[in-house]
């Protein structure tokens, strides 16, 4: 059978189809048993059907060994539709997909799919040749599923029957990770979707950002929606993050939308800036940018020679302009907020840690909101947010890596845009910025399958920038319940060489905290990082506002660890919105 990146393949009965956004699944077995496994005395028949899922590039010369990212949905068809096949859909939005008469793709030879009641079929779903993930599923890590609006994890119940099994490195002889579970599939054309982790695509961020941009728009005309529901314009946010609860829209927002550039594929690439609309006391002087500079000390200059602007040409700023070497540096500029100092938030750079962007969109929506404590951070900052760095290995369905392989993560030391796409128009901007003294924080959102907890990976410093750093994950950890001070670690990053070193992409060395830090010279610089499952422990918080005016991720009354899900992810990150405030005194 000829594996296609994303594809539909045809079952008997079952349709499986990765046609959609960051779908991804490969060869696909059927195996027809005739007694359970763990060979019962009791005969009956059941089906296992078997995927392989796809690595990072599967079949170009950049593949890659990277196997965890899988995503896909299964169909059962009706009796008389075993040769038609889905229409191209988006797994996000349909809940019932299109049937068309057309031929499918075979898988070889293959009988029925065994007996299909009238409210369904029962079958088991084998993932095979996975990355070793086992310490992750050890610690009670399920595989997510959506038949419907939300995502949800696999049910820790007897009638998953879920397992996993390391059987050696894939690729090399082994068999890899193979985790399996059972599955009831519904007889009402409805698709049941599968991912490793809930999903967020590169088409879900562009629609997100639209209908995001559009209601502020609309909110700030005094358009009817905002009056009879003042939680609109940010519900949006609130439905990615799959809460029923949305806080209100702040006042006198600045929201700012601008192309930075485009990926390989001609994706788009995006930044935005919030900040507050209206004039602050400190605007247009030195007060605010104060501790950038104390705590940064020197930064580089310009590729034009000055490291800052004179005071006469910051009061005639107008525009908030980027350097004139970026593909889209001329356009739509954002207005330059004097005497406000610049904290940079990203996310994606590996597209199958998700929940590092649900938590991105979970600080994001708290800067949008009615917060008093947003209100001050908009007043006293400018937040400039890349929401996806590496929209192509999104879209691809790669866990880790670009459309040509590389790990982006690794390669912010010398990156091109030919290659690195993203980082290389991040580190411009962020060397653009720093050279103007005015960046003060850059925090990088990833998701971890290892250390538990969400937590804080900076660099060494020295006397009281290291204080500073490890004041504000302090501040971090007394703002969240699932924010974890003991897995922070601040490490010599220049002294860190990894066996998977290449001279392109140079270790951990070659990462944003550690490259921003050493180049820009900026002491705040954080990868944010949020296991895929639990933290070690939870820690009940007393409520700041009246219960309904906060987000449900920080009501918690044990301590007891809780499976992470969209709303802890998204909280955890609203703790280091907060956290800024208490860092430089301005929490109201």
């Amino acid at each position: 059978m000829e594996v296609k990146l994303q594809q539909r393949v045809s079952l008997g009965r079952l349709l499986f189809t990765s046609d959609f956004d960051g779908g991804n699944f490969g060869h696909v077995e059927h195996i027809q048993h005739t007694s359970p496994p763990g060979g019962a005395a009791a005969k009956q028949s059941y089906e296992e059907y078997a995927i392989t899922i796809l690595p990072d590039c599967a079949g170009t010369a950049h593949e890659t060994s990277h196997r965890t990212w899988f995503y896909f949905g299964i169909l059962l068809l009706p009796p008389d539709k075993s040769a038609m096949a889905l229409s191209p859909c988006h797994g996000h939005d349909e809940d019932t997909p299109v049937l068309e008469d057309s031929a499918v793709q075979e898988a070889g030879p293959h009988g029925d799919s065994g007996t299909v009641e009238s409210e369904g079929m029962t079958i088991d779903i084998v993932i095979r040749n996975m990355n070793n993930q086992s310490k992750l599923f050890r610690e009670g890590y399920k595989p997510w599923w959506r038949r419907g609006s939300n995502w949800c994890r696999l049910p820790d119940t007897h009638e998953t029957a879920f397992s996993f099994e390391w059987g050696g490195e894939p690729l090399e002889g082994g068999s890899g990770l193979s985790i399996r579970w059972r599955q009831r599939l519904q007889n009402d054309g409805s698709t049941t979707y599968f991912a490793f982790c809930a999903p967020f695509g590169h088409e879900d961020c562009q629609r997100l950002l639209d209908t995001l941009d559009g209601r502020i728009l609309e909110a700030s005309a005094g358009i009817c929606p905002v009056v009879q529901d003042p939680c609109w314009p940010l519900r949006c946010i609130s439905v990615e993050l799959q809460e029923d609860w949305a806080p209100r829209l702040g006042e006198a927002i600045y929201f700012h939308r601008q192309q930075l550039g485009v990926s390989a594929d001609a994706r788009s690439i995006e930044l935005l800036t919030i900040t507050s609309s209206q004039r602050q006391p400190w605007d247009s002087t030195e007060a605010n940018a104060t501790a950038t500079s104390n705590l940064n000390e020197t930064s580089p200059e310009t590729p034009e020679g000055k490291a800052t602007e004179s005071s006469e040409g910051k009061a005639a700023a107008a525009e908030d302009t980027l350097p004139d070497d970026l593909p889209d540096a001329g356009k739509h500029p954002p207005r330059h907020f004097i005497g406000r100092p610049l904290i940079f938030l990203s996310a994606r750079v590996h597209p199958g840690e998700t929940p590092g962007q649900f938590a991105f969109l979970g600080l994001m929506r708290f800067l949008l909101s009615a917060d008093p404590r947003a209100r001050e951070l908009r007043e006293r900052f400018v937040f400039k947010l890349v929401p996806m760095l590496n929209p192509d290995g999104v879209a691809r369905g790669h866990h880790r890596t670009n459309s040509r392989g590389l790990d982006l993560n690794r390669c912010y030391t010398n990156p091109n845009y030919e290659e690195h796409e993203g980082v290389w128009l991040t580190k411009r901007i962020l060397s653009h910025w720093a050279a103007q003294k005015r960046l003060l924080m850059v925090v990088d959102f990833h998701g971890h399958p290892s250390r538990r907890g969400c937590f804080l990976l900076g660099n060494k410093n020295s006397g009281m920038r290291q204080t500073w750093n490890i004041a504000f994950a302090r501040l971090c950890q007394l703002n969240s319940p699932h924010f974890d001070i003991d897995s922070c670690d601040f490490e010599d990053r220049a002294a860190d060489h990894e066996s998977t070193s290449t001279q392109d992409c140079p270790g951990k060395h070659g990462t944003a905290r550690a490259a921003i830090h050493r180049d820009c010279q900026v002491c705040h610089t954080f990868t944010f990082e949020c296991n895929f499952h639990s933290g070690r422990s939870t820690k009940p918080m007393p409520p700041v506002f009246a219960p309904n005016e906060e987000s449900p991720g920080g009501t918690t009354k044990s301590q007891a660890p809780v499976p992470y899900d969209h709303s802890c992810w998204a909280q955890s990150a609203e703790a280091i919105g907060v956290s800024i405030l208490d860092a430089y005194g301005h929490n109201c």
